[in-house]
């Protein structure tokens, strides 16, 4: 038996708790429902991965997918609603609705799934097929580089104490989940398939940060 089921487990516990804590104690941040849905989300992915590995079912890593697919656009939307930038809705959310559907809707979307000794290796139609994979790949990657991007610069420009360190809870909760994940994958390119398990691993920095940053702006 591997010890990923342990891991995720634990991970995704942690997650929802976290979660069920924002939303019962600092309701009064803007930054809340967002969070708690985004740290929810996390704990499914985790979830997702301790019963792939407990059942073998492949069912789990289409949830799993669905669960991750949606972070990014929660993120830039968190982002740009706290700091009340323009926003729109259908194009934030446009494109993991599209992956959704298509993992749904297509025959055979999950080719495997193998529970490692520390991650979970799953292939997908999107990672045999670059043509319909790099779209879902550069929105992964833009929308999390547009709210390190928005947050780094709305940093700079803000001038009060309690927001500085919000913004700074932010930009440091994003930093420790993606760049981690990302040097750990350039240095062992063979990691890329297990990119999702990987990101989701390091995310739970991301939540405690982001939890922190709610906890702030409750008590501003």
């Amino acid at each position: 038996m591997c010890y990923t089921p342990f891991i995720s487990a634990f991970t995704a516990i942690i997650e929802w708790v976290l979660a069920l804590i924002l939303i019962a104690f600092y309701r009064k941040s803007c930054l809340t429902p967002f969070f708690a849905v985004l740290l929810f989300l996390l704990g499914l992915y985790q979830a997702s991965e301790y019963f792939l590995c407990m059942t073998e079912r492949l069912i789990w890593v289409n949830i799993g997918f669905i669960a991750y697919s949606f972070l990014p656009a929660i993120g830039l939307h968190s982002v740009l609603h706290y700091y009340n930038l323009k926003r729109n809705i259908l194009l934030l959310y446009m494109i993991p609705v599209i992956y959704t559907a298509f993992s749904l809707l297509q025959p055979n979307f999950v080719v495997s799934g193998t529970c490692m000794p520390v991650f979970v290796q799953a292939v997908t139609t999107l990672s045999l097929n670059s043509h319909i994979g790099w779209p879902y790949m550069v929105y992964y990657g833009g929308f999390i580089g547009g709210a390190l991007a928005v947050v780094w610069y709305r940093y700079s420009k803000i001038r009060t104490a309690s927001q500085k360190k919000i913004s700074l809870a932010l930009i440091i909760g994003i930093l420790l989940m993606t760049l981690p994940t990302y040097a750990l994958i350039m240095v062992l390119p063979s990691f890329g398939i297990m990119f999702p398990s990987v990101l989701c691993h390091f995310a739970l920095l991301l939540a405690i940060f982001f939890f922190w940053a709610a906890y702030l702006d409750a008590r501003r």
